[in-house]
């Protein structure tokens, strides 16, 4: 499905922008110097209708990547499976080259200017401190344009941290697929079905949500409001979780029980699922039903 079709039109994302965003609403975008957003207020509908112009009829957009983190590799992967253009990356460290190389082949390395101009949509795959450094560098270089998405990966840092550029005129968005990345090839197969988490302006939120689709994960939106608690939970589940499972092979291991990860695998997932399955919402519930309705009327 693409982004326009999805978006039904992005005029519709420059309708919201008209009627919901003013010049006197600068928290929308984390702004909060009243200079920097009537600056803004004068491109904001610039920036939209950029991205009206630079994408062709199909939807398409030329997506650049900065950075080398095992999520920037594997959602430039499956953007371009959508079929956007991967128009640049940047050269990844030694340990990491062979990787990206064989993942995104015929992808040409440029250096982060070039590779800015080219792109209607940029992806910074870089986190803590190295993405402060990364956004203040390109805000310093001004090197972004009207229009463009500059999309964020991190775990740890909001949708504020791009604020710098978005007095230009950029469209900032954050997306954080809830999966383990292994930095390997299967990465790509876990997205399918796969949630992600989504922070952006109100006006263009249905953009974030359309890209994650994409990408074949389901939109989780996240308010910036909320950051420390979602970042807190995640690393939770992902950290102690892994760690309290890793430790349970380790003592049947060590008093000679064989298969222990395999035998744990079947335990640990029927618990996660019957913990998931008593917190479901009727929703959820009805929504399932019917995709099995649906399915069974496919089969006839």
């Amino acid at each position: 499905m693409s982004l326009l079709i999805r978006l039904r039109g992005l005029e519709g994302c420059y309708l919201l922008l008209r009627r919901h965003v003013s010049v006197t609403q600068p928290a929308v975008f984390g702004i909060h110097d009243n200079s920097r957003w009537r600056t803004l207020g004068a491109n904001r509908g610039q920036a939209l209708l950029a991205i009206l112009v630079a994408m062709n009829a199909t939807g398409r957009m030329g997506i650049g990547l900065i950075g080398d983190s095992p999520a920037g590799t594997v959602i430039a992967q499956a953007l371009g499976g959508a079929g956007h253009a991967l128009v640049g990356r940047t050269l990844p460290p030694e340990d990491r080259r062979e990787h990206v190389d064989a993942a995104l082949p015929g992808v040409p390395v440029l250096e982060i200017p070039d590779l800015i101009r080219r792109s209607e949509m940029v992806i910074l795959a870089a986190e803590g401190d190295a993405l402060n450094a990364l956004v203040e560098s390109i805000e310093q270089e001004g090197l972004t344009q009207v229009g463009q998405l500059v999309v964020h990966l991190a775990l740890d840092r909001n949708l504020a941290v791009l604020a710098p550029l978005v007095t230009p005129g950029i469209i900032p968005i954050r997306l954080y697929p809830l999966l383990p990345f292994t930095g390997t090839s299967v990465d790509l197969s876990l997205l399918r079905g796969g949630w992600c988490a989504v922070s952006a302006p109100t006006p263009v939120l249905p953009i974030a949500e359309a890209l994650a689709i994409e990408m074949g994960l389901e939109p989780l939106v996240i308010d910036d409001a909320f950051h420390d608690t979602f970042v807190e939970v995640v690393k939770q589940l992902s950290e102690s979780s892994m760690g309290f499972v890793s430790d349970a092979i380790d003592t049947w291991e060590a008093v000679g029980i064989d298969s222990a990860a395999a035998a744990l695998s079947s335990l640990a997932r029927a618990g996660v699922e019957r913990v998931l399955r008593e917190r479901r919402t009727d929703t959820e519930a009805q929504r399932d039903l019917l995709d099995l309705f649906d399915d069974s009327q496919g089969n006839d």
